[in-house]
């Protein structure tokens, strides 16, 4: 790869999921826990912060993007929300001659 490209390292955080809940943080029913429905081994949620983390390697030649929902609950209602993670490209493949000689 060239030094120039952009590579999130493995166990990075590539977004926090963000919930609010009404009731008393102090309460059961104020305590917002955070799950993933649907998610590639490649990603993994913190379940008390909504962390997102990068968990596995990703490549734009193989997947360009992964869908997945996060869920967001209190023990007693459940909020989610679709996430779409876009793969960008990484210049992470050398130019090859077709053939040896011309």
């Amino acid at each position: 790869m060239s030094e120039d490209t952009a590579v999130s390292p493995l166990g990075s955080v590539i977004f926090t999921a963000s919930a609010t809940d009404q009731d008393s943080s102090d309460t059961s029913d104020g305590q917002i826990t955070y799950a993933l429905a649907g998610a590639p081994s490649v990603v993994s949620i913190t379940s008390s912060t909504g962390q997102v983390r990068l968990t596995g390697v990703v490549d734009r030649e193989t997947n360009a993007s992964y869908s997945f929902t996060v869920t967001a609950t209190d023990g007693y209602f459940t909020a989610t929300a679709a996430v779409t993670l876009t793969v960008n490209d990484a210049n992470d493949n050398r130019p090859n001659f077709t053939a040896l000689s011309y």
